[in-house]
């Protein structure tokens, strides 16, 4: 299999175009091959995004430093609104 020299002054996206490129040119039976070689040389496959830990309440006592007196009275604003 002859090897083809890389080119480092090629940007990602030019490197990710060209192999492309080449996919599109190759048998059902090349493509197997390659998929099996990157299998071999990759075996970790692609990093999957990871996913946001849950939240936990409570793990940042002492963040607020003030609450008002008042903070769970109703506001004047809504009076008008809510029943008598």
């Amino acid at each position: 299999m002859a090897r083809i020299a890389y080119n480092w002054n090629m940007t990602i996206t030019e490197i990710k175009t060209r192999v492309h490129q080449r996919i599109e040119h190759l048998s059902e039976a090349q493509i197997k091959k390659l998929y099996t070689m990157m299998d071999q040389e990759f075996p970790e496959g692609i990093e999957k995004p990871n996913k946001p830990k849950k939240r936990q309440l409570g793990t940042m006592p002492g963040l607020v430093k003030y609450m008002a007196p008042d903070f769970n009275e109703p506001l004047e604003d809504f009076k008008e609104y809510m029943p008598e």
